[in-house]
């Protein structure tokens, strides 16, 4: 929208700029409101720290290291398993009945669809203490 000036030969153009302004706070409103409905992470998982790391000790729980291999295999507390054979391996764990940690690692060249699936398995048996294990400053393997 323009306005003729005093003199009547100079335009002055105005941008209004409320309707934008109304729009962006509606979008700020709807936001807000749909925030909580949005869905968490589907695992909840105790994600390292890399300064300050808690260590679990070894009287406490009984610490199950997973690594995922480069191929479609997984150590298992030091025996080689395929990832399909997990399941069942730590399903033989759960009905022991202990309450037991469970330390996920990868190789640098494992793929991250490799973790995930590891991780599913961990899901779909109701294991709730999941680690990912980190390395530390002085490049030996730190707490979870």
């Amino acid at each position: 929208m323009s306005k003729r000036s005093r003199r009547g030969d100079d335009f002055i153009a105005d941008i209004n700029i409320t309707p934008f302004t109304d729009v962006v706070l509606v979008l700020l409103i709807i936001f807000m409101v749909a925030a909580p409905y949005i869905p968490k992470s589907a695992m909840t998982l105790n994600l390292p720290e890399s300064a300050q790391s808690s260590e679990i000790k070894d009287g406490e729980k009984k610490v199950y290291d997973i690594i995922v291999l480069s191929s479609a295999e997984v150590i298992l507390n030091e025996s080689t398993i395929e990832i399909e054979a997990l399941e069942k391996n730590i399903e033989l764990i759960n009905a022991a009945g202990t309450a037991e940690v469970f330390a996920v690692s990868a190789e640098a060249s494992a793929s991250y669809q490799q973790v995930i699936k590891v991780l599913d398995i961990l899901k779909k048996q109701k294991i709730k203490d999941v680690y990912l294990k980190t390395e530390s400053d002085a490049g030996g393997v730190k707490g979870f």
